[in-house]
């Protein structure tokens, strides 16, 4: 039995317009509603984070990932990443979601990509799943931690199910300056973002988890960039999305691109690569 998952996360979850409409991902004609699908087909669309299968390279290389591995992906969308690890590496991964329509898209491609055997797919709540003890390598996640506040219970949670000496691996926002009530209700409503670390409380909490060698890279000016190209890019097509998710979804994800751009534009809000490792003393460095 699944664990119990809080509806109203999941209801509140949608007010941001990247979750809205999640079976658009089979109106692109490369994926469609059926057949057999290839990870390096689905690419282009299956990966919800910055900078795609190139992220998920760095994860598998700093960990590093093995086919003997045990993956815990903490918040997985599509499953693009999931799936590309299993492929990549041969190792067994556990993709977890909190929104079951969503979870279950994944599951399909899953299917069609003829990775079930290497992904397992579970909806549910990080923060309140019986997760084993113990029984992972290596916790990634990408861009989803910023839609949890209660960091301190999550990580608590990521470092109750690593093996010792196990490896986190996420990418995640932080704030590098106090935003204004107007910034605040642009990243709670267009985000699901409702509150953020500074970089010195979200290594505290880390340390609190039971993690050390905390590696913390800032890649904000990266990411600045990526977003307010990704806005103009997606606006300068807009037909061309039209003609294939229809006027609702475009305007949605135009709203959306363009709110995270300007998020970006403040300077108040940080990216960041973060590596972990479960007990022991800690270090923290800023470069990976």
């Amino acid at each position: 039995m699944l664990p119990f998952i809080a509806l109203t996360a999941v209801a509140d979850i949608k007010t941001m317009q990247l979750y809205a409409g999640v079976e658009r991902i089979y109106n692109e004609p490369q994926v469609g509603r059926s057949g057999p699908l290839t990870v390096r087909a689905l690419a282009p669309f299956d990966h919800l984070h910055y900078l795609g299968t190139h992220a998920v390279d760095l994860v598998i290389a700093a960990a590093p990932i093995t086919p003997s591995s045990r993956v815990l992906e903490a918040g997985s969308g599509y499953g693009g990443p999931a799936r590309y690890i299993a492929n990549a590496t041969g190792a067994h991964v556990t993709a977890v979601e909190l929104q079951p329509d969503l979870n279950e898209v994944a599951a399909q491609l899953t299917q069609r990509c003829d990775l079930a055997g290497r992904v397992t797919h579970v909806s549910a709540d990080l923060l309140t799943m019986e997760l084993a003890p113990a029984a992972y390598d290596v916790v990634v996640s990408f861009l989803a931690w910023l839609h949890i506040p209660d960091k301190a219970t999550l990580l608590r949670q990521m470092a109750h199910t690593l093996k010792p000496g196990g490896k986190l691996y996420a990418e995640d926002y932080f704030k590098l300056a106090e935003f204004s009530d107007e910034e605040e209700e642009l990243l709670k409503s267009q985000v699901y973002c409702a509150a953020l670390p500074t970089r010195e409380e979200y290594i505290a909490r880390l340390q609190e988890a039971g993690f050390e060698d905390i590696r913390f890279e800032e890649v904000t000016r990266e990411w600045r960039e990526l977003t307010v190209a990704r806005s103009a890019d997606y606006s300068a097509k807009r037909e061309d999305h039209v003609a294939v998710h229809g006027e609702t979804i475009v305007n949605s994800l135009t709203l959306f691109y363009s709110s995270v751009a300007k998020i970006f534009e403040t300077g108040k809000l940080g990216g960041a690569r973060i590596v972990a490792t479960k007990r022991g003393g800690t270090a923290v460095r800023d470069e990976l």
